[in-house]
């Protein structure tokens, strides 16, 4: 496609400043206030000209104001002052670090304390950014300062096992050498108890002096009945009789014995711990289901007459698993009263002891020797609730 030549094209209406086709002339070289038409048309649509056509003047362009330059340069050191600005240009700003040297000493304060002046300086420039320096705390003269103590000589060292009660409160409380130290023995380790003696089912089990004491098992302790009598034969002394004295856990203490009329402990009550029997030999029957209510008892044996006794015979006591317990009473010598055994409850296993000790006295006393002083006593043999 060509392109015809716009000097050819038809007018157009539309565009009044382009009504003209020709080519302006070039103006006169060296006339002032001409220009050519393509440069006015240039002005014309920058908008320096008002008029296209015909011989106009330019407009005069305003100059911009030249803009202030902000002088950050370091001023020197020789302490010459900056030069001040121009007239008519703005002024500038200096943004550079203030010169230490044309610092000077600030004025000493009226009340002189005896410290030496702040060493605080001021600076020339108007915008200072450092951070101030703190002044020295003047001194007063008075001294408070506390002087250091002279060290105190040290204590002689005092004899082992000694204890030294000085007045300056030099207490010296080491102990003496230890048992592990040379020359002193080392204390020997306790030698661990011969195990218990057990009262096995279908066996017996003699009681001496030489070894008198049984355990019962918690089965032997807890099931069943445990039955204790004396057998022996009457001699010239009369008649021997048992009885029983007993504490509970509760505290009651008391006495069991057929002479007394005391036949149950405790008395009166439907579920009885220890229940007097009578037969061809006196004895007692623990009732081990209560066995938890008892906490020990002694046994004891007494002429009836009060006439030295030769004691011959023996105490047995069975369990339930017809284990025997035996105490030949040949061991005792002649008394007309003997305490023949003991028994506590220990973490409810009962722990029997032949006690085979004659004693002197009356019932009362036997009892009382033993710790059964919570005992109400109506005469010698009789206790009451």
């Amino acid at each position: 496609m060509s392109v015809p030549d716009p000097l050819r094209a038809r007018p157009r209406t539309d565009l009044p400043f382009l009504r003209r086709r020709a080519q302006p002339s070039a103006p006169a070289a060296g006339v002032p206030g001409t220009i050519s038409d393509q440069e006015a048309l240039t002005l014309f649509i920058a908008g320096k000209i008002t008029r296209r056509l015909g011989v106009v003047a330019p407009v005069a362009l305003a100059t911009p104001a030249p803009t202030p330059r902000i002088d950050m340069s370091r001023p020197s050191r020789g302490g010459s002052r900056p030069t001040p600005p121009p007239t008519g240009a703005r002024p500038q700003i200096d943004m550079s670090r203030p010169d230490r040297s044309r610092r000077q000493p600030a004025a000493a304060s009226g009340l002189d304390l005896g410290a030496a002046p702040p060493t605080r300086t001021t600076t020339a420039s108007s915008l200072d950014l450092d951070p101030p320096v703190r002044p020295a705390a003047p001194s007063s003269d008075l001294d408070l300062t506390p002087t250091a103590a002279a060290p105190r000589p040290p204590a002689p060292l005092p004899t082992p096992g000694t204890v030294s009660l000085d007045l300056d409160l030099d207490l010296d409380l080491s102990p003496g050498p230890s048992p592990t130290s040379p020359g002193l023995p080392a204390p020997a380790a306790p030698r661990p108890g011969p195990p218990p003696v057990r009262a096995e089912s279908g066996r017996r089990v003699i009681l001496t002096y030489a070894e008198p004491i049984v355990t019962l098992t918690r089965i032997q302790s807890g099931i069943g009945s445990l039955e204790m009598e004396g057998a022996w034969t009457q001699n010239d002394g009369g008649p021997v009789r048992l009885g029983c004295a007993y504490e509970l856990r509760s505290g009651a203490s008391s006495t069991v014995q057929l002479t007394g009329g005391r036949g149950t402990a405790p008395p009166g009550s439907r579920r009885p711990v220890i229940v007097a029997r009578g037969g061809e030999f006196e004895g007692f029957g623990l009732d081990l289901r209560q066995c938890g209510e008892l906490a020990r008892l002694i046994v004891y044996a007494y002429s009836e007459s009060g006439a030295p006794v030769d004691w011959t015979g023996t105490f047995i006591t069975r369990t339930y698993g017809n284990a025997r317990i035996e105490m030949p009473l040949a061991q005792v010598g002649p008394s007309s009263l003997a305490v023949l055994t003991s028994m506590y409850n220990i973490g409810g296993q009962l722990v029997m002891r032949a006690e085979l000790e004659p004693m002197s006295g009356s019932v009362r006393d036997a009892c009382q020797a033993f710790g059964f002083d919570k005992i109400t006593w109506l005469d010698e043999r009789t206790s009451i609730d």
